[in-house]
């Protein structure tokens, strides 16, 4: 907070409620019901609604007597003022008691009606989501296992999905057997399959969240894109598999083959620029996209913590704002390649990485198509 000038933060992204507090209640996601209050050195206070608090209360004992009553400060109208003037005089009494003397308070969402009752008990408002970026830019050791935790889950469940899948099942079939098997091992609250398939995966994606019901014919493509977070940290990879296999009497296509091995060839020689000292430009620029949209591509790249698109992000339109890659640092990087035409076919490939002192070591381990490398 010091390096950006800020005394306190006051947060509602509930991943940042887990980070600070190392607590959560019941993910009202962006919705101000859930926040938490980080006064200068002092411990947080975290602000809840409903039996969460209580269970808190229990499980946490590093948060004794430091579990507040939430204000819901959104959707009230008029009302939302004089809610909004008595959280803010709750906020300027805790930060008084944790004798906090400066008064610039740092935020990730914006509401204007809290942010005026703040600034009118004299305190100033400003950016706190560049603060918690920072923040959560390098991973400590505990951090990475629990990513790799996440992504051992993950490995699991499209270990699971490629082993099921056969024709006939819809995109939601095969979303259901993702999800089964990471709330098995202990996915959190919130999960988000997608998968396309067929000329679905091809230009323009056809992407809905837990697929549709489109029935998977032999010879499909299927790709998945696994999303989730367990214990509060995030894994997020994508695979695609060919529907059916020897047995049933369906080989990929050349061109099927073709478009997989242009994926992945592109994915892997993104990877080899992911080393300490190059930049998040070394690694969109092994990806060779027009710069003016005039071709559609999705190749693209973000941190990966206790959220899932954390900073920084990689693509070409970060070019010219580089990140330099340093020993912590936990990315994703995504590729597609694509057929053109009427029944255009799409192939995407994800992996999850940790930079280490000399390189970095690939987390996602889940199984690649050998019908398609063949």
């Amino acid at each position: 907070m010091k390096k950006h000038g800020l005394d306190a933060l006051l947060l509602v992204k509930p991943f940042y409620t887990k980070y600070l507090a190392d607590a959560r209640g019941n993910d009202y996601v962006w919705s101000m019901w859930e926040y938490v209050l980080l006064p200068g050195d002092d411990d947080p206070f975290l602000y809840l609604v409903g039996p969460e608090a209580e269970h808190i209360k229990l499980d946490c004992p590093w948060l004794k007597g430091r579990v507040k009553p939430s204000m819901y400060m959104e959707d009230h109208g008029s009302l939302g003022k004089k809610l909004a003037d008595d959280f803010a005089a709750e906020i300027k009494k805790q930060l008084k008691d944790a004798r906090v003397a400066g008064s610039k308070i740092g935020m990730d969402l914006v509401n204007p009606i809290l942010n005026r009752s703040l600034t009118e008990v004299g305190l100033s408002v400003l950016d706190g989501k560049e603060t918690m970026m920072d923040a959560t830019l390098i991973k400590t050791k505990d951090e990475i296992e629990l990513l790799k935790h996440a992504a051992t889950i993950n490995d699991s469940a499209f270990h699971r999905m490629y082993t099921t899948l056969k024709p006939g099942m819809t995109e939601w079939d095969v979303c259901a057997e993702w999800i089964y098997e990471v709330r098995r091992l202990g996915a959190d609250t919130f999960t988000r399959g997608m998968c396309t398939s067929g000329d679905f995966a091809g230009p323009p994606l056809r992407r809905f969240m837990g697929g549709t019901n489109r029935l998977i014919k032999p010879g499909d493509l299927v790709y998945f894109d696994g999303v989730f977070s367990s214990l509060g940290y995030w894994s997020d990879y994508v695979r695609t598999y060919l529907c059916g296999g020897k047995s049933a009497g369906i080989n990929a296509t050349d061109l099927q083959k073709e478009l997989y091995k242009a994926c992945y060839d592109l994915l892997y020689d993104s990877i080899k620029a992911v080393k300490p000292g190059n930049t998040t430009t070394d690694v969109s620029e092994r990806w060779k996209e027009p710069e003016d949209f005039t071709e559609f591509t999705i190749q693209f790249g973000h941190g990966l913590g206790v959220s899932l698109h954390e900073y920084p992000m990689i693509s070409f339109t970060t070019r010219k704002q580089p990140v330099e890659l340093r020993p912590g640092m936990v990315l994703a990087l995504e590729t597609y390649a694509s057929s053109k035409g009427a029944g255009a076919l799409g192939v995407r490939l994800e992996e999850n990485l940790v930079v280490t002192e000399t390189g970095c070591e690939v987390i996602s381990k889940g199984p690649f198509d050998e019908k398609l490398t063949a």
